[in-house]
């Protein structure tokens, strides 16, 4: 007996969706052994942010507009930035002179990276 098209579809996509929350699961569980207890950190950033990434292309290039669908789009960057930018901008000042007020603020180059990579 031979199945919908959609059917297949939806079954395939099911999985992959439970293969996905596991993976993300995964990750985070990882962060927990290799960061917090093994202190693991490069190692463990490394091999996450190449999986990830090879995952992403892989994904990429299996299903057409699937990166779109995440989220991962340009056409309207600019406008969302024009909106958001000025609230960016006044958080970051806020942080930085409440750190100053209270001592807190200690600048090391992980930093940098973090608040270029975390917006994508």
């Amino acid at each position: 007996m031979r199945t919908a098209p959609d059917a297949t579809h939806s079954l395939n996509s099911n999985r992959v969706r439970l293969y996905e929350t596991g993976a993300v699961l995964g990750t985070a569980l990882g962060k927990f052994v290799f960061l917090d207890y093994l202190q693991w950190r490069l190692g463990f950033v490394l091999v996450i942010i190449v999986a990830w990434t090879a995952y992403l292309l892989y994904r990429r290039q299996k299903t057409s507009g699937v990166l779109r669908h995440w989220g991962f789009r340009t056409d309207n960057l600019g406008v969302v930035l024009r909106r958001v930018l000025p609230f960016g901008l006044a958080a970051v000042a806020a942080f930085f002179i409440v750190g100053y007020v209270r001592g807190t603020v200690h600048l090391t180059w992980h930093v940098f990276p973090i608040l270029v990579l975390y917006p994508l």
